[in-house]
């Protein structure tokens, strides 16, 4: 039963990491695009 359980959790965190790191990607590439025009902006009104 523990075992079961065991290798269900990392099956589940298999997957997890499978969706989540290119989501986490392209949040962080969505933050960085959003953080330079918005730097970009404020030094052209400048």
């Amino acid at each position: 039963m523990n075992d079961m359980a065991s290798t269900a959790a990392m099956a589940d965190t298999g997957a997890a990491l499978q969706l989540g790191v290119p989501f986490m990607v392209t949040l962080y590439v969505i933050l960085g695009i959003v953080l330079a025009v918005q730097i970009i902006t404020v030094t052209l009104q400048k």
